[in-house]
C-alpha cells in the first residue's frame, strides 16, 4: 500500500522499483524451500527499505518467517505446528534485554490474517509488524497456510539494552553446592538482594 521509489535504469521489468519491505522477498525465499519439499522453515533478513522522499528515505529493517513444526523431527518430539505465538515470543526474546517492555496491539494490514496480526510497540512508538500471512495470499504465493512473518526496526533494536559479550573461561567449570542457613524472618528477596550485590 505504498508508493515505492522507482528506478530509471532497472535490470529486469519486475525490479524496476526499490523494496518497501523486506517480507516479499523472505516469503519468496520461503516458496523456493516449498517447492523442495522442506517443511520446516525458519528465515531471516536484515536490509534496507526505501520510501519516497527528498531524498528518498531508507530504513534498515529485520525481516523473519517461519513456517513448519515448532521443533525439527525426531522420536521425542511431537509434531506441533508454528503458530503466532511463536514468532511473537521470539521478537519479544529480541527486545528482552532493553529496560522498556515490548508490547503488542492487533492491526489490520494487507496481506496479512485478520485477527492473527499485530504491531509492535516499543515504549510510544510502532517498531514493527508480526503476523500470519493470509490464508488467500499464502495459496497464490505456493507457501504453506501456517506461515507467519515479522518485520522490525533495526535502529529501534539497537537501542534497546545490548547483552555484553564475554569471552569464555579457559578454566574447566566447577560446580558447588551451597547451603545457606539464614534466619527465618529474612525473606528470599532479601537473600537475592545481597547475592546481587555481591557479584
Amino acid at each position: 500500500d505504498v508508493d515505492p521509489v522507482g528506478l530509471k535504469n532497472p535490470i529486469s521489468s519486475d525490479l524496476d522499483v526499490m523494496r518497501t519491505s523486506l517480507i516479499p522477498g523472505l516469503i519468496n525465499a520461503l516458496a523456493h524451500n516449498a517447492k523442495r519439499q522442506i517443511s520446516r522453515v525458519r528465515l531471516f533478513e536484515i536490509g534496507l527499505i526505501f520510501f519516497p522522499g527528498e531524498p528518498f528515505i531508507q530504513n534498515r529493517m529485520l525481516g523473519m518467517v517461519v513456517t513448519g513444526s515448532q521443533f525439527p523431527e525426531g522420536w521425542s518430539t511431537r509434531t506441533t505446528s508454528v503458530d503466532f505465538y511463536d514468532l511473537k515470543g521470539e521478537v519479544e526474546l529480541l527486545f528482552s534485554a532493553a529496560s522498556v517492555p515490548v508490547t503488542f496491539r492487533p492491526v489490520t494490514r494487507s496481506g496479512f490474517h485478520d485477527g492473527q496480526t499485530a504491531e509492535v510497540i516499543f515504549g510510544d512508538t510502532v517498531v514493527g509488524i508480526v503476523g500470519c500471512i493470509h490464508p488467500l495470499v499464502a495459496e497464490q504465493l505456493n507457501i504453506p497456510l501456517k506461515s507467519y512473518a515479522a518485520e522490525l526496526d533495526v535502529n529501534a533494536l539497537m537501542s534497546a539494552r545490548q547483552p555484553l559479550y564475554q569471552e569464555i573461561s579457559r578454566h574447566p567449570e566447577v560446580r558447588r553446592d551451597i547451603s545457606i542457613i539464614v534466619d527465618r524472618a529474612v525473606t528470599a528477596s532479601q537473600v537475592q538482594s545481597v547475592l546481587d550485590s555481591a557479584v
